[in-house]
């Protein structure tokens, strides 16, 4: 197997490959050059990681390795978390190294917020990310309707919130679009 066809078997969020067993997919990964497959999972947006077939089986085997059970003795609502050791080798979670199986309540509480309100909350940090990078720097200043990507109340939204933080400064004429410039 090649890493394009590894990428498409394991790592394509879209690809309904079903779960496959963790001896062979390890089987497959010896025999190919992982540092393309490696640089591929770099890439991917952690939520689309977390669907991915590859992430599916190595999750259900740490799983089976804790006996499906968290270290609370709680049987419902697994996850598998990484702890710090676990970020260290992100894109090499075939490895095993770093991951621990936890409930759902545990892993709420050594996040310190629910895993939804966390993941929401670093969609809304890329949105926003990919809208400033579409507002050039310097005295040049962007319309909000060239932004692309977003609703135009949910453009509107993370526009205000940046103004806020001081990121961009916006220009509201009363019957015209608004006018951005980029601060930061």
């Amino acid at each position: 197997m090649t890493p394009e066809e590894f990428i498409f078997e394991y790592l394509r969020a879209d690809q309904d490959t079903g779960a496959g067993s963790h001896e062979t997919m390890v089987g497959v990964i010896k025999a190919l050059d992982w540092t393309e497959v490696k640089s591929y999972i770099l890439e991917l947006k952690y939520f689309y990681f977390l669907r991915t077939s590859y992430w599916l089986i190595i999750s259900q085997e740490i799983k089976r390795r804790s006996n499906w059970k968290c270290a609370c003795g709680c049987r419902e609502n697994l996850q598998v978390h990484h702890t710090d050791e676990g970020n260290q080798h992100h894109g090499e979670e075939h490895l095993l190294i770093g991951l621990v199986c936890l409930c759902r309540k545990c892993h709420q509480n050594l996040h310190g917020i629910p895993i939804k309100l966390a993941e929401k909350r670093r969609q809304r940090s890329n949105r926003k990310e990919e809208i400033l990078a579409q507002i050039p720097f310097g005295p040049s200043r962007i319309s909000e309707a060239s932004i692309s990507g977003s609703s135009f109340s949910l453009t509107r939204k993370l526009l205000g919130e940046m103004e806020s933080e001081r990121k961009v400064w916006i220009e509201r004429p009363l019957y015209d679009d608004w006018q951005i410039n980029r601060l930061s």
